[in-house]
């Protein structure tokens, strides 16, 4: 087990976080492409007192409303089969190439960002100029390897749920519970081993194969302490979200309340309110991009503590750049 010092891994990540701004840029990237962002789902319930006596009585009987819907339905049938085979065969086509240049543009520009991210992190570790010119060259050098390895990974994620099916366990409860608890167990080794082949594809140039290999040996003896830099930089960056959605939060709160309360207390008009609307979206893009920004710095000051703690890990094993 080497002796990691967490510490100084994180103070001296964030020193080059700060210092080095070219890398944001990669870590907006990820942030954009590769970052897992939060979902805000909001609901409103209100009381349902005097409800039915405000329901008009003059409905149309379900006769009426039945014969609406077929109509309807009918009318978009006969719309649906006019129209020529070949023409829903190109929309199809289509749609299916949009769905997988989508994928392709989204994976590469991950691919990118990751690399450009371990690379510049790296030179900026070893006091080098780092610049977005300097390090995508080497960046774009390598995106068909993490590619293949992205592929080694899903791949082996995959042969293991349908090895697991094929097992036929006799108890069916058991073996749901057996199997999530083996799925959660895969994907964090999985996990883990990206950090590592991440790492080895782009500093120590290996193939991905190898590099797949070797991830699955460096986390079976670190296992500990790589779960423990984990844990370190999930807290850090939940504490850090909240903190930055919080004060965020407040900050659009207040140019909301100078637009919005003159507006209905000094007389409500359309127009007003269209000015108040629009003023408040610009605020809101503004808000979203800070977001943003906040998430890639996080993202930057992530990665330099899986590099630093990586280069620990390598030293200890006394290995050499190739």
């Amino acid at each position: 087990m080497p002796d990691i010092t967490y510490k100084n891994i994180i103070k001296r990540s964030w020193n080059l976080t700060k210092k080095n701004k070219w890398l944001w840029v990669y870590g907006l990237a990820l942030a954009i492409f590769g970052g897992g962002g939060s979902s805000f789902r909001g609901g409103s319930g209100g009381r349902l007192d005097g409800v039915k006596n405000k329901v008009p009585q003059d409905l149309p009987d379900k006769e009426q409303v039945l014969g609406a819907v077929s109509g309807s339905a009918s009318q978009v049938k006969d719309w649906f089969f006019a129209k020529p085979v070949s023409l829903w065969v190109l929309l199809v086509l289509a749609l299916i190439f949009i769905i997988v240049v989508f994928a392709v543009v989204f994976w590469v520009a991950r691919s990118w960002a990751k690399a450009g991210l371990i690379y510049g992190m790296d030179r900026a570790d070893k006091e080098e100029e780092v610049t977005l010119a300097d390090t995508s060259p080497t960046a774009i050098s390598y995106i068909k390897k993490l590619l293949l390895f992205a592929f080694f990974l899903g791949g082996s994620f995959l042969f293991f749920i349908i090895f697991f099916i094929a097992q036929k366990l006799p108890i069916f409860y058991l073996f749901i519970i057996i199997l999530v608890l083996a799925m959660i167990a895969v994907l964090v080794i999985l996990a883990l081993m990206g950090i590592y082949a991440d790492r080895l594809i782009v500093l120590l140039n290996y193939e991905p194969w190898p590099a797949w290999k070797r991830s699955f040996t460096m986390v079976r003896q670190n296992f500990t302490s790589t779960i423990r830099m984990g844990c370190l930089n999930q807290l850090f960056g939940c504490a850090a979200g909240c903190l930055t959605l919080l004060l965020l939060g407040l900050l659009l709160f207040a140019p909301g309340a100078a637009i919005f309360v003159p507006i209905f207390k000094n007389g409500f008009t359309v127009g007003k309110f269209l000015t108040g609307a629009l003023s408040m979206m610009v605020f809101l893009v503004v808000f979203v991009w800070a977001v943003y920004l906040t998430k890639a710095i996080f993202v930057v000051f992530n990665y330099g503590n899986w590099n630093l703690f990586f280069r620990q890990i390598i030293d200890s094993e006394g290995e050499k750049d190739e």
